[in-house]
């Protein structure tokens, strides 16, 4: 020891010290990893894809070591290591450290462009869960760290493996959840019952959307925008439904109770066509209706329908509701109370056949400026036809001088494409009508329109109008005015064909259309 206190160290040249020696041994090693570093930082700035990556990495593989060899190799010169035996053997143990570190580094880069980037992700075609990406990474460090230790520095590694074999033992029982849990991960992110993005209920009833599977838990978003942290060993060892499983369309039910006064027939056809309106509703596989119970009061009719995946479900079970309530009304029934409620206002009588078309022509808004009398001359100059599904009712591009209006069933409506092909446009039910223009002005059909179940369709032809218009002249301008309101929300529709078309006032459209009216009818 030196009068200052520091070690002598033998064999070395005076200017080095013991500690030039460690300083020596993290130099090469910081080196190292800063080439590593900024290699990576410039394939992330580069923003090089795959294969450069790829290749990128590969060529660190052949140079990086050779590098750092190199640079133990210079030291040694400098510090003439060569005659001092002892410094010679601390940087040659210093260069293999840091080869060591650095191969298991660029292994578990490999593994990751390779492996986790490479064939997880084509096989399964998303990102790989971070517990299986963190224990191969784990155990190529603590391979690499037993190797510095046995090959570099001659350590006898055998009594530490036992200690630690115990010490791990004793961790182990102390952890064994945590461990369960950690495999329970591992082995959840293999099988994939369910992926990052499912929406998935646990045995205990939570429902929530998976954010995360990491080492020891997953964790799942509820409809309430709070999130579960459920143990991966508690998922692993229960039942767990997955309501996203194979992307496939979501199946759906529920139960609407109804008066057994209320014929059955008319109630399924009902209750089918409000869930055929929907837009959330899928017609392939089609949605059924069901009397699933018949022995009890009320009746209870089952609604089976289908939507594009689960997390639509909430939205368009709102929406089918609200539809099935409008379209009960307009056929004069209700959703009858439960048979453990008590009303003490006596029920109207249900009728047992179709509303009358006077009360579904008075709904019609472009019949809104019409009398009674007028709804009532209409009403007997109407021809009544049925459709069977499949069937086409008009076809875009024909000649029309009539008005169409659904007393049954539901119809969809498609137009074609500038470059070919058909795209829907809505599907109208009970008490909708089809071909305003055409029965105004003699406008050809701007629209297909097909059957999509059994349809009983009653058309309004252009005489019955004209007495109308004689004996009312001023009642043109009121249905100009109504049709010009509607085509001006339906130039809104879409921008460029919005910019394409004149930017006519509604004033200046109600009277275009009123004076195409007039010599369509020849007034």
């Amino acid at each position: 020891m030196n009068p200052d206190g520091s070690m002598n160290w033998p064999n070395l040249p005076p200017q080095v010290t013991g500690s030039d020696e460690i300083g020596t041994w993290a130099i090469v090693l910081l080196a190292a990893l800063v080439a590593l570093a900024v290699l990576r930082l410039l394939v992330k700035a580069w923003r090089w894809d795959m294969p450069q990556r790829r290749l990128a990495w590969g060529a660190t593989v052949l140079v990086l070591p050779a590098a750092i060899y190199a640079g133990v190799h210079v030291l040694g010169v400098l510090f003439d290591a060569a005659s001092h035996a002892e410094f010679n053997l601390w940087l040659e143990r210093a260069g293999d450290s840091a080869v060591i570190v650095v191969l298991a580094i660029l292994v578990v880069e490999g593994i990751d462009l390779f492996v986790w980037k490479g064939l997880f992700r084509n096989r399964f075609g998303e990102t790989t869960p971070g517990v299986l990406v963190g224990v191969p990474a784990f155990l190529i460090y603590l391979f690499a760290a037993y190797v510095i230790a046995a090959a570099v520095f001659d350590i006898p590694i055998t009594g530490a493996v036992i200690s630690s074999g115990i010490l791990l033992g004793v961790i182990g029982l102390s952890l064994q959840g945590t461990i369960s849990d950690i495999f329970s991960g591992l082995f959840i992110s293999l099988e994939q019952p369910f992926r990052i993005g499912d929406w998935i209920v646990t045995e205990d009833g939570r429902l929530g959307k998976v954010l995360e599977i990491d080492w020891r838990a997953t964790r799942l978003l509820s409809f309430n925008n709070t999130v579960f942290v459920v143990p991966n060993s508690k998922i692993a060892n229960s039942i767990i439904e997955n309501r996203d499983e194979l992307n496939q369309p979501y199946g759906h039910y529920f139960y609407v109770q109804m008066s057994p006064e209320a014929p059955a027939g008319l109630v399924r056809r009902v209750l089918l066509e409000a869930a055929l309106s929907s837009s959330y509703v899928l017609t392939d596989p089609p949605p059924n209706v069901y009397l699933a119970r018949a022995n009890q009061r009320p009746y209870e009719y089952l609604v089976y329908v289908y939507f594009e995946h689960y997390a639509l479900s909430w939205r368009g079970n709102g929406d089918v509701m609200t539809r099935i309530h409008e379209y009960l009304r307009r056929a004069g029934l209700e959703v009858a109370a439960d048979s453990r409620e008590v009303r003490h206002s006596r029920l109207p009588e249900l009728p047992a056949d179709e509303p009358p078309i006077q009360q579904l022509l008075g709904e019609i808004p472009l019949f809104y400026p019409l009398t009674q009398e007028e709804i009532e001359h209409l009403s007997g100059s109407v021809r009544t036809t049925r459709y069977r599904p499949g069937e086409t009712v008009i076809q875009e591009g024909d000649a029309g001088d009539s008005l169409l209006v659904i007393t049954t069933g539901l119809v969809r409506v498609t137009r074609s494409r500038a470059r070919g092909g058909q795209v829907d446009v809505s599907r109208l039910g009970m008490g909708q009508c089809i071909g305003e223009m055409s029965l105004l002005t003699g406008r050809p059909r701007s629209a297909t329109v097909e059957a999509v179940t059994d349809c009983e369709v009653v058309e309004i032809p252009k005489d019955s109008l004209t007495d109308l218009f004689v004996d009312r002249p001023e009642l043109v301008d009121e249905l100009a005015r109504i049709m010009s309101e509607r085509r001006a929300a339906d130039e809104l529709v879409s921008e460029a064909d919005a910019n394409a078309l004149p930017r006519l006032t509604l004033q200046e459209l109600a009277e275009g259309l009123g004076r195409r009216i007039r010599s369509f009818f020849h007034l």
